[in-house]
């Protein structure tokens, strides 16, 4: 919204950018750098239990509302999966 402002004001003399300066708008020439040819791959290894449907039920609801981000829904999680593994 911000650019379009300016380019449609781009000759009332109130723009923060010269005309020469619009199309280079928002790149950092010295910003981040391609990785180019390196492997970045990550590996996650698959999860060493597994639930049955009646312990899927008893998990919280991951879409409760929770005044720490997720946090606490997370750690009730944990917590009941370390249950079953009793």
């Amino acid at each position: 919204m911000w650019q379009e402002g300016m380019l449609e004001n781009m000759y009332s003399g109130h723009t923060a950018l010269k005309p020469s300066e619009i199309d280079d708008f928002g790149i950092d020439p010295e910003g981040l750098m391609s990785v180019g040819e390196e492997d970045y791959q990550v590996n996650i290894e698959p999860p060493s239990i597994s639930l049955n449907e009646q312990q899927i039920g008893q998990l919280p609801d991951p879409l409760q509302v929770d005044d720490y981000c997720g946090i606490g829904s997370f750690m009730q999680c944990v917590e009941t999966v370390n249950r079953f593994q009793l």
